[in-house]
Protein backbone atom coordinates (compact mmCIF):
# COMPACT_ATOMS: atom_id res chain seq x y z
CA UNK A 1 0.00 0.00 0.00
CA UNK A 2 1.65 3.79 -0.43
CA UNK A 3 1.12 5.09 2.64
CA UNK A 4 2.08 8.40 1.61
CA UNK A 5 -0.42 8.77 -1.35
CA UNK A 6 -3.08 7.58 1.64
CA UNK A 7 -2.11 10.18 4.05
CA UNK A 8 -2.00 13.04 1.24
CA UNK A 9 -5.44 11.77 -0.05
CA UNK A 10 -6.64 12.09 3.73
CA UNK A 11 -5.06 15.52 4.53
CA UNK A 12 -6.20 17.46 1.84
CA UNK A 13 -9.73 15.71 1.76
CA UNK A 14 -10.43 16.34 5.29
CA UNK A 15 -8.80 20.23 4.98
CA UNK A 16 -11.04 20.73 2.29
CA UNK A 17 -14.40 19.42 2.76
CA UNK A 18 -14.46 19.32 6.68
CA UNK A 19 -11.77 22.24 7.33
CA UNK A 20 -12.56 24.82 4.86
CA UNK A 21 -16.29 23.85 3.59
CA UNK A 22 -15.53 23.38 -0.01
CA UNK A 23 -18.10 21.63 -2.05
CA UNK A 24 -17.91 17.96 -2.22
CA UNK A 25 -17.11 18.25 -6.50
CA UNK A 26 -15.01 20.45 -5.69
CA UNK A 27 -12.70 18.83 -3.11
CA UNK A 28 -13.22 15.51 -4.93
CA UNK A 29 -11.87 17.06 -8.27
CA UNK A 30 -8.65 18.91 -6.31
CA UNK A 31 -8.39 15.95 -4.12
CA UNK A 32 -8.12 13.74 -7.07
CA UNK A 33 -5.55 16.37 -8.91
CA UNK A 34 -3.42 16.84 -6.16
CA UNK A 35 -2.87 12.49 -6.05
CA UNK A 36 -2.31 12.90 -9.70
CA UNK A 37 0.53 15.76 -8.56
CA UNK A 38 1.94 13.59 -6.58
CA UNK A 39 2.41 10.41 -8.02
CA UNK A 40 3.76 12.36 -11.13
CA UNK A 41 5.99 14.24 -9.55
CA UNK A 42 7.34 10.91 -7.50
CA UNK A 43 6.96 8.11 -9.48
CA UNK A 44 7.82 10.70 -13.07
CA UNK A 45 6.39 7.73 -15.54
CA UNK A 46 3.65 5.69 -13.38
CA UNK A 47 3.00 3.25 -15.53
CA UNK A 48 6.67 1.70 -15.86
CA UNK A 49 8.00 3.21 -12.19
CA UNK A 50 4.96 2.57 -9.58
CA UNK A 51 6.66 -0.24 -7.38
CA UNK A 52 2.88 -1.67 -6.10
CA UNK A 53 1.23 -4.76 -7.38
CA UNK A 54 -2.55 -4.58 -7.96
CA UNK A 55 -3.84 -5.93 -4.34
CA UNK A 56 -1.76 -3.04 -3.10
CA UNK A 57 -3.26 -0.55 -5.73
CA UNK A 58 -6.65 -2.23 -4.86
CA UNK A 59 -6.32 -1.74 -0.71
CA UNK A 60 -4.82 1.71 -1.36
CA UNK A 61 -7.99 2.49 -3.03
CA UNK A 62 -10.52 0.91 -0.87
CA UNK A 63 -9.21 2.58 2.21
CA UNK A 64 -9.14 6.33 0.11
CA UNK A 65 -12.48 5.87 -0.54
CA UNK A 66 -13.56 4.55 2.80
CA UNK A 67 -12.02 7.65 3.66
CA UNK A 68 -13.65 9.99 2.17
CA UNK A 69 -17.23 8.12 2.93
CA UNK A 70 -16.35 8.32 6.36
CA UNK A 71 -15.24 12.48 5.96
CA UNK A 72 -18.78 12.44 4.03
CA UNK A 73 -21.11 11.06 6.36
CA UNK A 74 -19.71 12.88 9.65
CA UNK A 75 -19.41 16.07 7.68
CA UNK A 76 -22.41 18.66 7.10
CA UNK A 77 -25.84 17.87 6.18
CA UNK A 78 -27.05 17.30 3.57
CA UNK A 79 -24.40 17.00 1.83
CA UNK A 80 -23.31 20.16 -0.30
CA UNK A 81 -22.32 18.97 -3.64
CA UNK A 82 -22.56 21.72 -5.94
CA UNK A 83 -22.77 25.20 -5.24
CA UNK A 84 -22.25 29.05 -6.78
CA UNK A 85 -19.34 29.66 -4.79
CA UNK A 86 -16.31 27.12 -3.96
CA UNK A 87 -17.54 27.16 -0.40
CA UNK A 88 -20.51 26.27 1.35
CA UNK A 89 -19.85 28.02 4.74
CA UNK A 90 -17.34 29.54 6.53
CA UNK A 91 -14.83 27.19 8.39
CA UNK A 92 -16.40 25.97 11.41
CA UNK A 93 -15.11 27.41 14.79
CA UNK A 94 -15.10 23.73 16.43
CA UNK A 95 -12.68 22.49 13.57
CA UNK A 96 -10.85 20.50 16.68
CA UNK A 97 -13.51 18.45 17.10
CA UNK A 98 -14.41 17.83 14.03
CA UNK A 99 -11.49 16.74 12.91
CA UNK A 100 -11.55 14.53 15.91
CA UNK A 101 -15.08 12.85 15.49
CA UNK A 102 -13.22 11.94 11.42
CA UNK A 103 -10.66 10.66 13.55
CA UNK A 104 -12.45 8.35 15.28
CA UNK A 105 -14.81 7.32 13.40
CA UNK A 106 -11.30 6.52 10.80
CA UNK A 107 -9.82 4.46 13.43
CA UNK A 108 -12.61 2.20 14.34
CA UNK A 109 -13.26 1.98 10.53
CA UNK A 110 -9.66 1.03 9.73
CA UNK A 111 -9.67 -1.42 12.58
CA UNK A 112 -12.06 -3.41 11.06
CA UNK A 113 -10.51 -3.21 7.21
CA UNK A 114 -7.61 -4.70 9.45
CA UNK A 115 -9.61 -7.17 11.53
CA UNK A 116 -11.74 -8.19 9.32
CA UNK A 117 -10.66 -8.00 5.70
CA UNK A 118 -7.10 -8.34 5.07
CA UNK A 119 -6.60 -11.74 7.50
CA UNK A 120 -9.30 -13.23 4.53
CA UNK A 121 -7.01 -12.29 1.75
CA UNK A 122 -3.73 -13.57 3.48
CA UNK A 123 -5.14 -16.88 4.24
CA UNK A 124 -5.98 -16.86 0.02
CA UNK A 125 -2.51 -16.19 -0.80
CA UNK A 126 -2.63 -12.22 -1.01
CA UNK A 127 -4.18 -9.61 -2.70
CA UNK A 128 -2.27 -9.64 -5.59
CA UNK A 129 -1.51 -13.09 -6.46
CA UNK A 130 -2.73 -15.50 -8.53
CA UNK A 131 -5.15 -17.99 -7.42
CA UNK A 132 -2.79 -20.73 -6.85
CA UNK A 133 -3.25 -24.26 -6.88
CA UNK A 134 -1.11 -25.67 -4.45
CA UNK A 135 1.04 -28.35 -5.11
CA UNK A 136 -0.32 -30.92 -7.41
CA UNK A 137 1.61 -33.88 -8.95
CA UNK A 138 1.00 -35.16 -12.08
CA UNK A 139 0.47 -38.60 -12.70
CA UNK A 140 0.32 -39.85 -9.66
CA UNK A 141 -2.38 -42.71 -10.38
Amino acid sequence: MDNTLFILALVVFAALYIGLGVFLLWTLVITILVILAYLTGVYKHVVDNYPYNAGENLTTVLLVATTWVVFIIVGPKPVQFWGDSLFYAPPPMDFVSSIAAVLIVFAFVIFIVLAVIIPHFERRGGMGQGGGQGDQTVGAG
